[in-house]
């Protein structure tokens, strides 16, 4: 048994620092060990498909509307208004032709070929309900053109 140089309480004679003052006892010219790192990765958390997929298709669709504008007119006596909204709804399914077959091709990436452990292959993160949305709201649109 030895005194501690700082505390004067009895410590073993191998200690490296006082278990009272917690001084390191080891002379400075003494090799320290490295602490060990630890890196922990955090899951990913992937953004959601649906808004992607309609600015995909908004952008497409615009392009669609545009060209559809751009067709002469087989009936011009008929008026201006019907051919617009032949346009316009050309332009607004494919909005959501698009936007379901951008969500297609993401959900067959993140669910099949870049599977993250643990997520679901019909989820909202891997786009399958982006592509259930696009085709419902393409249905829908299709009925009002039906009308």
């Amino acid at each position: 048994m030895k005194k501690c140089p700082y505390c004067a309480e009895e410590i073993q004679n191998e200690a490296i620092y006082c278990r009272y003052c917690e001084h390191n006892l080891k002379p400075k010219d003494s090799p320290i060990l490295p602490k060990k790192t630890v890196t922990v990765t955090l899951p990913q958390k992937r953004k959601k498909v649906l808004w992607q997929a309609l600015l995909f298709g908004l952008g497409i669709g615009i392009l669609v509307f545009n060209y559809n504008l751009t067709i002469p007119m087989e009936y011009p006596a008929a008026g201006y208004a019907g051919y617009f909204f032949n346009a316009f709804m050309h332009g607004v399914t494919s909005i959501f032709i698009y936007g379901a077959f951008y969500s297609f091709i993401i959900w067959i990436y993140r669910a099949w070929i870049k599977p993250i452990n643990g997520e679901r292959k019909l989820s909202q993160e891997t786009g399958f309900l982006s592509i259930l949305i696009c085709l419902g709201l393409l249905f829908l649109s299709t009925i009002i053109l039906l009308i």
